[in-house]
């Protein structure tokens, strides 16, 4: 851009390559509409019956020296309700995490049971198959092994399953039963 000294600057006539052309005003044809002529309305005039309106007395507002204290007793309130909430909460949580260590232990007592009984099946069909004279005995001895072990998977498989039915039970009874009745739980 060239400068004069008191003038505006001139903006060159050419743009530079790389800048976009300056933009023209193009001249739009005019916009010729044609005056529409609205229908008459009339409006008929309701009377409406007069409204009757009763003063309701308004609550006293409470001056600028109570209201501290009005808003502290109100503060100590909540404060106590969400203290009795807490203690609720956390008594229920507690109830269900001790509940949980009690199904946990005999799960596991459970299982360690299985292990035993089936470390002994398995001893057991050892020593049969050691023993065994002729190949009848040893297919005997193996598919005695075989039944008793699916026989011990599906008693130890529903009676697993009994403890975990009864440990979601016992788990969750602390929880459910301060949600069902909440009023109840609070004054405990």
């Amino acid at each position: 851009m060239s400068e004069i000294k008191g003038k505006r600057p001139v903006p060159p006539s050419d743009p530079t390559p790389g800048e976009p052309a300056p933009m023209q005003p193009v001249a739009a044809p005019p916009i010729q509409v044609a005056p529409v002529a609205a229908p008459a309305v009339q409006v008929a005039a309701i009377a409406a019956p007069p409204v009757q309106v009763a003063a309701i007395a308004a609550p006293p507002v409470p001056g600028p020296v109570e209201m501290p204290a009005i808003a502290r007793r109100r503060s100590e309130a909540v404060s106590k309700e969400m203290l009795a909430v807490g203690r609720v909460a956390l008594a229920s949580f507690a109830e269900s995490q001790a509940a949980m260590a009690r199904g946990f232990e005999a799960l596991a007592l459970e299982m360690t049971g299985f292990a035993r009984a089936e470390i002994a099946a398995a001893s057991d069909s050892a020593i049969a198959m050691l023993g065994a004279k002729t190949l009848a005995d040893a297919v005997e001895a193996q598919i005695s092994f075989a039944r008793r072990s699916v026989d011990m998977m599906i008693g130890g498989s529903a009676r697993l399953t009994e403890i975990g039915v009864r440990l979601a039970g016992e788990v969750s009874r602390p929880v459910l039963s301060r949600i069902a009745d909440p009023a109840k739980a609070l004054s405990e």
